[in-house]
């Protein structure tokens, strides 16, 4: 039997005595993010080139890993080289983390808090389509179905999802170009018309029976938890054609109702998708607050659904990949929704887990074995990659600017 001697050499040099055990790197395209540590060469990401290349099916990212390990300044420095590229931002704050990064790259910033200054109207259109299309129609029934599931605490009915469509109906029939507002939907549904009932072959006493629970639902959050935030028209007005906006919830992060919050912030923010003139990444942060909720995910699951078509990157952020993919083990409709934002999310970028997290995740985030044992042992800024079907451990390079920028920590340091 033929025997070869032991022989060392380094990774750099393992690529061409071992060819065909090493993968090839991304294309260097987009903004540099960091140091390829096995490689030894730049890692550069876009989801947009990458989806030309056709690397990438889906332009959504998966953002997790414990904190203090550097997931949050990555994600800062991302969103500052996006926006230096061109892309449009927008990011749902729960915790107002992202007001060095509003300065630094000429954000819009509204602060929402109940019967603050700032009113945001969700089923406002938009900047590029007109009132009564039937994109406009149809976003608007996503976004009072998810809110209504949100207060119920459960996906509506067939039933319920047809008197919320004949209620935006008679609004347009009603309004023409007025753009109707959650309390318009809700008095519909309390008192449904004969108009309403026609259109589904039945009477208006039926019709307020079957939207009985979801009317409840919506005056809850239109008096109640949301009141001064979502329950009129819009108070402010965005340059659109800036470089991005944040919405700030940090004072309402402790809401009962704050995954009700995050789908109505994110709806008003949706209208801005259907323009598509500009790429744009929409950032949720501090989703695990959020992802028992049944209008949340539905939201959510949307959102990332047309993300392809309107050129818009969708990046959830969390902490423990369990809160959303292991909670599907309960066999809730609610709970397997969850784990789309796992399945969906073509671009998963793995910082620092415990033990235990590392091998609960292993099968939904689709890791070998090896990168299981790797990523407990994740030092601060170093991240796992996966990109479709390619894997690579990522050192995050931040300048000076950055690491200002990205310190979530100041508040814990003396002031002496």
């Amino acid at each position: 039997m033929l025997r070869l001697a032991p022989m060392a050499v380094t990774t750099r040099h393992s690529a061409s005595a071992y060819p065909f055990q090493c993968q090839a790197g991304l294309p260097l395209v987009g903004p540099v993010i960091g140091q390829e540590v096995l490689g030894q060469g730049m890692f550069c990401y876009d989801p947009f080139c990458l989806y030309d290349t056709e690397t990438l099916l889906s332009p959504c990212m998966l953002v997790s890993g414990n904190k203090g390990y550097g997931k949050s300044a990555f994600v800062k420095a991302y969103l500052h080289r996006q926006s230096m590229a061109g892309k449009w931002l927008a990011i749902l704050d729960p915790k107002g983390e992202y007001l060095d990064l509003a300065a630094r790259d000429g954000l819009s910033v509204l602060g929402l808090r109940p019967h603050g200054p700032v009113r945001l109207n969700p089923l406002d259109a938009g900047p590029a389509l007109p009132a009564g299309t039937d994109d406009v129609r149809g976003r608007r029934i996503g976004v009072v179905v998810a809110l209504a599931e949100s207060a119920v605490g459960r996906p509506v009915s067939s039933d319920e999802r047809s008197v919320v469509t004949a209620a935006l109906m008679e609004l347009e029939r009603r309004g023409g170009r007025a753009v109707p507002t959650l309390r318009h939907v809700m008095d519909l549904l309390m008192g449904p018309t004969e108009a309403m009932a026609a259109e589904l072959n039945t009477d208006p006493e039926e019709l307020a029976k079957d939207a009985k629970s979801v009317a409840r639902g919506l005056h809850r959050l239109v008096e109640g938890d949301l009141a001064g935030m979502f329950d009129g028209a819009s108070t402010t007005k965005v340059e659109w054609s800036g470089p991005g906006i944040v919405i700030d919830l940090s004072a309402v992060l402790q809401s009962p109702a704050f995954s009700a919050i995050l789908v109505c912030a994110g709806a008003w923010l949706a209208q801005v998708v259907a323009a598509k003139d500009r790429q744009r990444i929409i950032v949720v942060d501090e989703c695990w607050k959020a992802i028992r909720d049944a209008g949340f995910v539905a939201w959510g699951e949307e959102t990332q659904k047309l993300s392809r078509a309107y050129g818009v990157q969708f990046v959830t952020i969390v902490q423990r990949i369990s809160d959303l993919a292991s909670q599907a083990d309960d066999g809730t409709t609610t709970s397997k929704r969850a784990q789309g934002f796992v399945t969906e999310a073509e671009t998963k970028v793995t910082f620092n887990l415990g033990g235990g997290e590392a091998r609960a995740s292993r099968d939904v985030m689709d890791w070998t074995e090896s990168e299981a044992l790797l990523v407990p042992k994740l030092p601060r800024g170093r991240a796992l990659w996966r990109v479709g079907e390619h894997g690579a451990i990522v050192q995050t390079i931040l300048s000076s600017l950055d690491v200002a920028m990205c310190d979530s920590n100041q508040a814990m340091r003396s002031r002496s």
